[in-house]
């Protein structure tokens, strides 16, 4: 007589329905190329995706549109300026749209990536999205901040294979604009004081052992196989949604910038072991680092962050 519910990783349906495009709806992996910056690994999409790939020559060309939902707020979404409570759940979208291309350069053991995504969002005028002082040190906790985000991401990578050690070594970066940073400020109670809290960017390094560059671009570890990637990431706290990054390393949280460096060793292909170090701090001293509720340390405002984690994967 009671209601249950159960927790869907991932339920989806897809059809190839031409060489070149691939459509795919339900529960499934995120289908952009990004870094965890900009969206953690976990995350899956909900919702529709439409995937085009084809090749001019050389040069491989992609495509991924999506339509997801992106949030539920939840009944009882409070406004802290005024203690008003919204009694209605209601649901939001993201829509992304992101075209790139990835080709050989120099030799065959060479290639370039790159591309650029847009994301809007389809969000209902809920009261709360934002509330005046909630970015100081003042506040304890947040829902997510969905208003004035139109956001543009380029990542992109070298990947450069050496056959006489079977390493590979790859350079890649990313950079993340809001053009509507001015508005999100003003809708939070805050000055629009520093430009550069509309941006993010991450520059990293990998070394990887691999067989061929196919498998080292493809992240395929197998039994044996040894990996090491280091990065830096900045992220101002107008730049992005907050929730949707790594939450490992800075809790998902916007106006923090650290290092992370990541090591990772394959007992078999299906059973790996991953060291993970990071460090963090406040971005810019005038704001607190939003979180939201639900994040591991949504009620602290973080001034530093300090995180070591062992992982041991199976896979089956």
């Amino acid at each position: 007589g009671s209601k249950e519910s159960i927790y869907l990783k991932r339920a989806m349906l897809g059809w190839k329905a031409t060489e070149w495009l691939t459509l795919e709806g339900g529960r499934m992996k995120n289908p952009l190329y990004t870094t965890p910056m900009m969206w953690d690994g976990d995350w899956s999409v909900s919702g529709l995706t439409e995937k085009v790939n084809f090749k001019y020559k050389d040069i491989e060309f992609f495509g991924n549109f999506g339509q997801w939902a992106n949030y539920k707020i939840d009944a009882g979404y409070t406004n802290y300026s005024n203690n008003t409570v919204d009694a209605t759940t209601k649901t939001s979208a993201i829509l992304a749209t992101q075209v790139g291309f990835k080709t050989p350069l120099l030799n065959d053991n060479t290639s370039g990536k790159a591309a650029v995504t847009f994301y809007s969002y389809d969000h209902p005028k809920v009261r709360g999205n934002y509330v005046p002082g909630l970015w100081n040190d003042s506040f304890k906790s947040s829902q997510y901040g969905q208003d004035h985000l139109n956001v543009i991401e380029i990542p992109a990578e070298v990947d450069y294979f050496m056959p006489q050690y079977n390493l590979g070594a790859r350079l890649y970066g990313e950079y993340v604009i809001n053009t509507d940073a001015e508005g999100r400020a003003y809708a939070a109670g805050a000055a629009y004081t520093d430009r550069s809290d509309d941006n993010a960017w991450l520059i990293g390094v990998v070394l990887a052992s691999s067989k061929d560059l196919k498998s080292f671009e493809g992240n395929k570890l197998k039994a044996g196989d040894w990996s090491l990637n280091a990065w830096y990431q900045e992220v101002g706290i107008w730049a992005t949604d907050p929730g949707l990054g790594d939450s490992d390393f800075f809790d998902s949280r916007t106006n923090m910038k650290g290092v992370v460096l990541k090591a990772q060793y394959n007992l078999e292909d299906n059973v790996a072991f991953n060291l993970s170090a990071g460090h963090g701090s406040r971005l810019n001293a005038m704001y607190g680092t939003p979180a939201t509720i639900g994040q591991d340390l949504a009620n602290i405002n973080l001034k530093k962050y300090d995180l070591i984690q062992l992982d041991a994967t199976y896979k089956f």
